[in-house]
C-alpha cells in the first residue's frame, strides 16, 4: 500500500472549507427551520383569533372554515418561506458542488502523488491499482477543456507555483484530441503499444507472480531522466480509457544521495470513445509536476537547465522582479515545447489512424 505525504497546509485548508460549508449547511437549515416555525405560529394564531371571535345571534351555525383573506394571506406566507427555503438551498448546494467540480487547471494538491511504492510485494500489487485507479477517478471528475468540439486541438499551460525561494513553475498541463478511423478498442489497443513500446528501455515488472490485466509498470531513460511509468487499461462497453502513472518514489529502485537524476511526476490518461463502427474520438491529458531530484523538488535554476534556458545571477532587477521574469520566461518556454511535442504527436496519430 502507498504510504502517503504528511499533511500539508493545502489539505489542513481543504478539511477547514469542508467543515465551514458543513456548517453553513447546518446554519441554513436551522434557520429554514425558524421560518417554517414562525409560519406555522401565525397560522394558528389566526385560527385562535378567528374562534375567540364574537359571533352575532344570526350565526346558529358558524363555519370552521377560515375566511378567505386569511385563507389567501396563509398560502402566500407558505409560498414565501419555499422561496426562502429554495433559495437558501440553492446556495448551500452550489457552495458545496464548487468544492466537488474540477478547478480550471491541474489538480495542484493531490497529495496522493507524493506517495511512495513500497517494496513489500503485496503492498506494491496493491499500490499499482491504487494509483492506477486514482488515476482513472481523476479523469471521471474533470470534464475534459475541450468540451463538445471534436475538431483536432492542442492546448498546454504553465502554472505557476510557489518554493521556498519564491516563484516557480509548478506543473504543465497538456491535452490534445482527434479523429481516429477505427474501432475504438482496435485503435486503443495501437495506441496502447505505441506509447510503450518505443519509450521503455527496460519492462521493470509485468506482474508475472500475481497477473493484474492490462497492467505493467516500466521505465525509460533519456540522459539524466529516469521515467518509471505505471500504465493500465480499463475496458468499458464504449470507451477505453488508458491510465499513466509517473512515479518519483519507489522503495525498489531509491534515488542515490547526490546522483544527477531527474524523475518526473504526475498523470496522464488517454480516453478512446465509440463514435461510430469505425470511427473513434481519442482524447489525451498529461500533468506533469516539476521534476524531483536526489535533493528534493527541482529549483527554478535546474528548470531552466531542464528547457535549455540560462539562469542568470542577475541582471540588474531586484531578486524578486528578476525571478518574476524568469518564471513567465520558463512558462514561454514550457508551453512552446509542450505543444510543439503535442503538435507533431497528433500529426503522427492522424498519420496512423487517418483514413485509409
Amino acid at each position: 500500500m502507498p504510504r502517503s505525504a504528511p499533511t500539508t497546509a493545502a489539505s489542513i485548508e481543504e478539511r477547514r472549507h469542508s467543515e465551514s460549508l458543513r456548517k453553513r449547511k447546518y446554519r441554513a437549515g436551522k434557520r429554514t427551520e425558524l421560518i417554517q416555525l414562525e409560519t406555522e405560529l401565525r397560522t394558528l394564531q389566526d385560527q385562535l383569533a378567528y374562534l375567540t371571535a364574537p359571533r352575532s345571534s344570526s350565526s346558529l351555525f358558524p363555519s370552521t372554515t377560515p375566511p378567505p383573506a386569511i385563507i389567501a394571506r396563509r398560502y402566500n406566507e407558505s409560498l414565501k418561506a419555499q422561496v426562502t427555503l429554495q433559495r437558501r438551498l440553492a446556495r448551500t448546494m452550489s457552495l458545496w458542488t464548487a468544492t466537488q467540480q474540477p478547478r480550471l487547471g491541474p489538480i495542484m494538491r493531490s497529495s496522493w502523488m507524493q506517495s511512495t511504492l513500497l517494496a513489500n510485494p503485496a503492498a506494491r500489487q496493491q499500490g499499482y491499482r491504487w494509483l492506477s485507479d486514482r488515476v482513472l477517478h481523476t479523469s471521471q471528475r474533470h470534464p475534459h477543456p475541450f468540451g463538445d468540439a471534436v475538431a483536432d486541438r492542442v492546448s498546454v499551460v504553465a502554472h505557476r507555483g510557489e518554493d521556498t525561494d519564491g516563484a516557480t513553475v509548478a506543473a504543465i498541463e497538456g491535452h490534445y484530441q482527434f479523429t481516429a478511423f477505427g474501432d475504438f478498442r482496435h485503435v486503443s489497443q495501437r495506441l496502447w503499444v505505441a506509447n510503450i513500446a518505443p519509450t521503455a528501455v527496460t519492462v521493470i515488472q509485468m506482474l508475472d507472480d500475481q497477473p493484474i490485466d492490462g497492467l505493467m509498470y516500466y521505465h525509460s531513460t533519456n540522459l539524466v531522466t529516469n521515467v518509471r511509468v505505471i500504465a493500465r487499461q480499463y475496458i468499458e462497453a464504449s470507451r477505453v480509457v488508458l491510465t499513466y502513472t509517473y512515479l518519483a518514489h519507489d522503495e525498489c529502485f531509491p534515488m542515490i544521495p547526490g546522483a544527477r537524476e531527474w524523475r518526473p511526476h504526475g498523470f496522464a490518461w488517454t480516453i478512446v470513445e465509440h463514435v461510430t463502427d469505425q470511427v473513434s474520438l481519442v482524447r489525451h491529458s498529461n500533468l506533469q509536476y516539476t521534476p524531483v531530484t536526489s535533493q528534493g523538488v527541482a529549483s527554478l535554476a535546474e528548470i531552466a537547465q531542464l528547457f535549455r534556458s540560462p539562469f542568470p545571477e542577475s541582471d540588474g532587477q531586484s531578486p524578486l522582479r528578476n525571478r518574476e521574469a524568469r518564471v513567465v520566461q520558463l512558462q514561454s518556454a514550457a508551453e512552446a515545447m509542450f505543444t510543439h511535442m503535442y503538435t507533431n504527436i497528433l500529426r503522427r496519430l492522424n498519420q496512423m489512424f487517418g483514413p485509409s
